[in-house]
């Protein structure tokens, strides 16, 4: 009775978030906006950790032709039928993305540059279709191109009728709060909508019980500042590996689907070997030791609350998630025989049910 009880004071705490999936905001008719929609819903509830890196749905009637495949620094995917990969020529250090067809007059390339350690910029062009291909790489190195388009890492897809259509994902270091969506015709290109993957706005902890606020800032105050030494660069992936981690908590925590137990396993002996440098920071880990249940039984109340999970899958979840999110917070000096182990390691998968269905209780928002 008193567990009950318990349980029932953490639904009280639970905070209010918006539910929902994807939904369309400006003209729900519009034909790519539609198609967006059904990728998007796809996207939510599928187990992939980024949305824009899902495959499109079975049975989806568009087919993509060319853009970013979701994952930062990962790669191109394209239609070899519609577009041809032309690597750099000459000074140019641009790979083109050639569409081998012209379309009333036009052409979509795609130009993807990899400059430094920030990654690969990619972005997609409409351009005059009796450009030649030294005449656009010229132009783009003088930085007189003529294109409609210049947004960075789009996808561009086509329906039956033969309409192209345009995602516009954010940039790999933020959360995926929307896709824009453009739409291709004779008349030039436009926006009639945009997909809200998100509702809910500002930081993902913000969204959660105090309990998890709790353990997170004392996960934060383990990892410390960055080395001043350091070009920012891994403390930089590692605050956007966590960002995104805990918005998928929020609202996709199916999309935490496994952790590799190696990992999991040489970051805790990480934090012992870096609690023992001194009192101060051995008495934070005993802290983030004391706070885990605390977390546990919280996320537990906002699992059963927001997504309908009986207490005990909940529970399981709760658990799997917090001890999730133990892990991308560290980087630790590794060793090539720690990266053979993890390559070899198994998982531990994310419990959460497979009779349920991936998606919080109560209709979609319909948008505006």
């Amino acid at each position: 009775m008193k567990r009950v009880f318990h349980f029932a004071l953490l639904l009280l705490a639970v905070p209010t978030v918006a539910r929902g999936e994807p939904y369309i905001v400006g003209d729900r008719a519009n034909p790519q906006c539609r198609e967006a929609l059904a990728f998007a819903s796809a996207a939510f509830r599928s187990d992939h950790f980024v949305m824009a890196d899902s495959t499109p749905p079975r049975g989806w009637p568009a087919r993509p032709l060319l853009g970013w495949n979701g994952l930062n620094n990962y790669g191109i995917t394209f239609d070899e039928a519609t577009f041809a990969e032309q690597g750099p020529s000459g000074d140019s250090l641009l790979t083109l993305y050639w569409q081998r067809r012209e379309h009333g007059g036009k052409r979509f390339v795609g130009v993807d540059f990899t400059p430094n350690w920030k990654g690969d910029y990619f972005y997609i062009l409409l351009v005059d279709a009796a450009l030649s291909e030294a005449a656009v790489r010229a132009a783009l190195d003088a930085g007189t191109i003529d294109s409609p388009l210049n947004e960075e890492d789009q996808i561009l897809f086509q329906d039956k009728a033969g309409r192209y259509g345009l995602l516009t994902l954010p940039h790999g270091y933020e959360i995926e709060r929307s896709w824009t969506v453009q739409a291709v015709s004779a008349n030039g290109v436009s926006t009639p909508c945009r997909i809200t993957l998100r509702k809910w706005t500002g930081k993902p902890l913000v969204h959660l019980p105090p309990p998890v606020r709790d353990l997170a800032v004392l996960l934060r105050h383990a990892v410390g500042p960055p080395d001043p030494l350091s070009n920012g660069f891994m403390s930089g992936r590692l605050e956007i590996a966590v960002l995104k981690s805990w918005a998928n908590a929020v609202d996709r925590p199916w999309a935490l689907s496994s952790y590799n137990n190696a990992r999991a396993a040489f970051v805790r002996v990480g934090l012992r070997s870096w609690a023992r440098q001194n009192h101060v920071q051995a008495a934070v880990l005993t802290k983030i030791i004391a706070r885990r249940a605390p977390a546990v039984h919280a996320l537990a109340a906002y699992y059963h609350s927001r997504f309908g999970l009986a207490a005990a899958d909940a529970q399981r979840v709760g658990a799997f998630v917090t001890d999730y999110m133990m892990i991308p917070y560290f980087s630790f000096e590794t060793t090539a025989e720690q990266e053979d182990k993890e390559a070899r390691s198994r998982f531990t998968a994310n419990p959460w049910p497979a009779h349920r269905a991936p998606a919080a209780r109560g209709a979609p928002p319909t948008g505006g």
